[in-house]
Formats: structure tokens, sequence, C-alpha cells
């Protein structure tokens, strides 16, 4: 970044410059209503989309709108790349949390999403599925499509041998300690886990959740980090991580209530929950729950959150052998298996994941094509994800090349999810504990990553559309 300036209303704040002549410019606009597609846990302030007034819809499109404006004729623009569907880009990238959250959940967007596709000369989807939902708006989209792909650091994001994973941690925890910060302390950690010892009824639980919530900032790595990751036997243990926001609507609890069947199977298995969202309490609290083999507090819980992203697991206990479940719950030590870090930067993140056996992406809800996927890939880290949305073709790339391991990482989305995670977790480490299956495994990811979601590839791809736009390529919206 170059030069950064920070707009609030109409007045404009210059932040810095490193160069001379910068290459890149940011500029933060922010009026009187910011609104989020999602809740964000960083700014829990944050009003949604879907809870504008039309007057709020109104005014925020008119200030976007005049300060692009603004800011293109000062800079002389040649390309507008914008990534969202909401305003009148010139070429467009399209998101999943626009369609998702937005568009599918409120039709007084739809027209500006319509007149946004209208307008650009290009139109980036990251895959087939993304294609369709984006024709499902604007049907005369199809000939300013381009599919292009998300992109990963394949410089940061690669492969660690097992043998230098202790050193991969090492340096992590150095990462770490120089931000000089920390989130979560483990006295706030304990007293989350301690609270289905008190007997509340649920508006009181999740008071306290809430206070517990806003005692801490919640974007850095917890207070006690070094000391979990110190806890990993890393040549023994077998680590499988989930890496993202921490939302029901992502699935954490799903795998959460699979891990009492997963550990009675392999009970070396350490699940590490790492990153931070507005639901890191309320899944702490489930865990704790099911560590005291408390089935009925962990489902009243559940629903009492939120129905919808709570039935497959609901469904998961109804269909259970509650008696067995409480006895293999009891007897897991979910407390030591299943590990919260916090926040961890990118940078952070890539020293981590290398040092799993699997990565899991359970989410519930349609995802576009999530970056933790290929962040995996990149790492030689076989993911395992739903068939569903834009994961779908991911998946069936992956099992092209992995068949049947790679078939195997496939779960269903929504009711059998959590009983396939159970199944098939297992079923994947005792495979991937063959060395030469491993090795197949990792080279394949990376192999696949290298050549199709490399940043540098994906930038270059960007590019060529920039330029066929100054060469005259395609008209600019008016």
């Amino acid at each position: 970044m170059g030069r950064a300036y920070f707009h609030r209303g109409d007045g404009v704040r210059f932040l810095f410059r490193r160069t001379a002549s910068p290459r890149c410019i940011a500029h933060t606009l922010v009026s009187d209503v910011v609104p989020l597609a999602y809740p964000r846990p960083e700014r829990p302030e944050g009003k949604l989309f879907t809870a504008l007034s039309d007057e709020e819809i109104e005014h925020h499109i008119n200030y976007q709108a005049r300060k692009v404006q603004e800011i293109t004729r000062r800079h002389r623009l040649e390309v507008l790349h914008a990534n969202h569907v909401l305003l009148m880009p010139y070429v467009v990238t399209i998101h999943g949390s626009t369609i998702e959250y937005v568009l599918e959940k409120d039709e007084r967007y739809r027209s500006y999403a319509v007149q946004g596709l209208g307008g650009a000369g290009k139109i980036i989807v990251l895959n087939r599925d993304v294609r369709e939902r984006v024709l499902a708006i604007c049907l005369d989209a199809e000939a300013r499509s381009v599919e292009v792909p998300v992109g990963v650091d394949t410089g940061l994001f690669r492969p660690v041998s097992p043998s230098a994973r202790e050193r991969s941690i090492a340096a992590l925890l150095e990462e770490a300690q120089r931000v000089g910060h920390s989130g979560k302390s483990r006295e706030m950690q304990n007293l989350t886990c301690s609270l289905p010892d008190l007997g509340l009824a649920e508006e009181a639980l999740f008071a306290r959740l809430r206070e517990i919530r806003a005692s801490y900032t919640s974007n850095y790595p917890d207070e006690d980090l070094r000391e979990k990751l110190g806890f990993i036997d890393w040549s023994k243990e077998k680590v499988v991580i989930y890496f993202g926001q921490l939302s029901l609507e992502k699935g954490v609890h799903c795998l959460i209530a699979a891990m009492p069947e997963i550990l009675a199977r392999s009970p070396e298995v350490r699940l590490f929950i790492v990153g931070d969202g507005i639901s890191r309490e309320l899944l702490e609290l489930f865990a704790a729950a099911l560590d005291r083999g408390d089935v009925e507090l962990a489902r009243r819980v559940l629903a009492a959150a939120d129905g919808e992203f709570a039935e497959p697991v609901l469904s998961f206990f109804d269909a259970l052998d509650l008696e067995d479940y409480r006895r293999k719950a009891r007897e897991a030590d979910l407390r030591r298996a299943i590990v919260f870090t916090g926040y961890l930067t990118r940078r952070e993140l890539a020293r981590l994941l290398p040092c799993a056996e699997l990565s899991v992406i359970p989410s519930l809800v349609w995802e576009a094509f999530p970056l933790v996927f290929v962040e995996s890939l990149a790492c030689g880290v076989l993911p395992v994800a739903p068939r569903f949305g834009g994961l779908a073709s991911a998946l069936d790339e992956l099992a092209g090349g992995l068949c049947p391991i790679g078939e195997t990482a496939e779960v269903r989305h929504g009711e059998g999810m959590v009983h396939d995670l159970a199944e098939r977790i297992p079923a994947l480490l005792s495979r991937l504990g063959e060395e030469a299956v491993k090795e197949k495994v990792s080279h394949l990811c990376r192999e696949l990553t290298v050549r199709k979601y490399d940043w540098k590839s994906v930038i270059s791809r960007i590019e060529a559309l920039y330029a066929g736009a100054c060469d005259g390529g395609f008209s600019s919206c008016s």
C-alpha cells in the first residue's frame, strides 16, 4: 500500500504515503451507515444490510456512488474493479456473501444488483456455481462472465514435513509474540467452560456468554496459545483443523458433536478450532456440556441459539443411542482434545495448517469458493467438506485425482453431516497413516494448487482483463 486516505462523510483525512509514486492507493469510505453482509466480531455494533431501512439503503448507495465518482475523476482511473454487486462497477467480482446473506434474504437489493451487473463490462465469477447464480439475477450476463478462481500465496502456504512440524510451530509462536498483544485469557476460557455447572436458564446463560465475549479483544491469539500448542505431541497425535469464522452457519458445532465418536475410533485425534466469531463462547459452552455428557444442555443451548443451523446436530442426537454417546463423550476428555486457539493472522496460520493431517470445512450455507479450501490444498492437507454450492466442482476435481480417498473426503450437506464426519475422519486418518498414501495425497493437493490457484497466475488473468478494458475491449458503464 503506497498511500491511504480515510473518508468520513464529506471529510477526507490523509493517513500515510510510503513512496513518491505509489502503485496502490487505498480509500476507506465511511458514511453514517456502514452495513455488513453478515455479523462480524470486530464490528459488534454493525448493522446488517437486511436490517437497513429504505432511507438508509438510499443514503448508503448515493454516498458510495458519489465518493467513487470523485475518486475516479481525481485519480483518472482507467478501470474500476468492485468486489461486490450492489453498485455500478466496470469490472465486478461476485463473492458468496453478497448473494447468500443479502440478495437471497432481501428483495430490495435485487434491483441494485441487476443495475450493477448490467453496467459491468466484465463479471468475474469464481466457478460454474457462481456463474449459475449470477445468471439467475441477470440473464444477459453470460457473454460478459469470466471464470477466475480464488488465488492463494503458494509461497506462504506450503507443506511442512512431519520432522519439521515443531520448528514450524516455534516460528508461529515467534510471529505471535512480535504482536505484543493477546486475546482471550485462560481465566475467561475456564469461566465459559464452567457455566454448565451453574444450572442457569437459557436467558441467564446467554447473558453470561455476552459478558465474557465483551471482556477481551477478539482479533488476537489466546493468551495461553504457547501452552496449548506445547501439549501436542506433533509426532504421534493427529491434528484435524477447522479455521475460519466461528459461527453456527459455518457448521463448527457439527464437527464438535462428531468428536466423541471420532475419538472413540481414533483417540489420538486433536481438533484445532482456529479463528474468532460471534459464536465462539457458544461453541465452547457446547463442547463443555458434551465433555460432561450433558447432551440435554448441549441440545437446549443450540436450539435456543439458532434453530435452523442447530437442526443437523439435533437430528444426529435423535438418531443416537444416547447412553452410549454420553459414555463416549465423558471418556473422550474433550477439554484436552478440542483446542480453541483464538484468531491467527494468515502468516501465523500458514505455520500451523501444514502440521495438520486433515482440514474440515463443515459449512451449512452455500459457499461460493472458500479461500480456506485452497489454503489447505496449498499446504498439502486434504480438506473434508460437503459437496454443495461452489465446493462441489472443487471436490469433483479433487476426487478425480485422489479417488477413492477424494470421494471419502466428501460429506453430506446438512442432515447426515455429523454422522459422515464421525465415520470418515477416522477412515481418512487411517489411510493417511500409510506413508506412501500420505505423500501422494499431499503431492496431488499441492500440485493442483500451484497449477490452478497460485495467486500470481490468478493476478495475471485479472491484469489481462484490465488490459482489455484499457484497449477498448469492452465498453464502460455509464
